[in-house]
């Protein structure tokens, strides 16, 4: 039998241990990003975790993802499962095996809400990513978006911060340039004005990098939702996924040990508020 994780030298996580047990995770996203999310979340006494995915692991996905040979073929909701199981056999973990689109989104997230849940969104998806930030502010869930690791070098460069402030990740770019278009979010200026105001904070967690890509970003592979290929024109590597991944691990904790379980910050150019 496998023995408690224990925080005694953590003293901020030793005295939220219950609040993390209490806690509900769920991560949509199981690739470059997510995977490590999941390992850093396992490792942190996180009580409850859900996995959403449909995508099974190809050799392709071993230098960026958290995979073995022996894992090829399989579901990722599966072998991630088992694995947290292997690293505490404490963590209830829920798995469902589906992408997450404009259609089910509702349907598949509305039942496994708790007043303790945060959802960590590593979707590839500019269009998905927005329907899922819309979902979170109409039922007040705090969410995690990460942005793309694709063509990152410099681990060094990831941050975090509210998705206002984005500027050089083309994924959150898009993403917040259709929460403008298709959910009423508030508009910035026009392109070629200055912002002459300060930008009010959505309250919506970013991770993202702040490097300047060599590659034009038209080689990125940002799709519409689905099944994706393997490979894509532009490179990922490992010291930067998982960064990306460990990163939003540690916001969420941070939520969990501060008990700040507050959604988004939004009001809607149509809603008189």
């Amino acid at each position: 039998m496998s023995q408690p994780i224990h925080y005694d030298n953590i003293s901020r996580l030793h005295g939220s241990i219950q609040n993390l047990q209490a806690s509900h995770v769920i991560v949509i996203g199981l690739g470059g990003v997510g995977s490590w999310v999941v390992e850093s979340l396992a490792r942190t006494a996180i009580g409850s975790i859900t996995l959403i995915d449909l995508d099974d692991i190809c050799s392709s996905n071993l230098n960026r993802q958290i995979w073995l040979n022996n894992d090829i073929g399989k579901f990722k909701c599966d072998v991630l499962k088992e694995r947290c199981m292997n690293i505490d056999e404490s963590i209830k973990v829920n798995t469902i095996l589906d992408f997450i689109n404009d259609n089910n989104l509702d349907d598949i997230l509305t039942p496994l809400l708790t007043s303790k849940t945060i959802i960590i969104d590593t979707i590839d998806s500019s269009t998905t990513k927005a329907s899922l930030i819309s979902y979170t502010v109409t039922h007040k869930i705090p969410i995690i978006t990460c942005g793309s690791a694709g063509g990152l070098t410099d681990p060094s460069k990831i941050v975090s911060g509210d998705l206002t402030k984005v500027e050089d990740d083309r994924l959150l770019f898009w993403t917040r340039k259709n929460l403008r278009k298709s959910f009423n979010f508030p508009k910035g200026p026009k392109q070629g004005e200055k912002n002459t105001h300060r930008v009010k904070k959505w309250n919506i967690n970013a991770v993202y990098s702040t490097q300047r890509l060599i590659e034009k970003p038209e080689a990125a592979v940002i799709t519409n939702g689905g099944f994706r290929k393997c490979d894509s024109q532009l490179g990922t590597v490992s010291y930067c996924t998982s960064v990306i991944g460990m990163v939003a691990a540690g916001k969420a904790v941070d939520i969990i040990v501060d008990g700040e379980f507050r959604g988004p910050n939004v009001n809607r150019i149509d809603e008189n508020v």
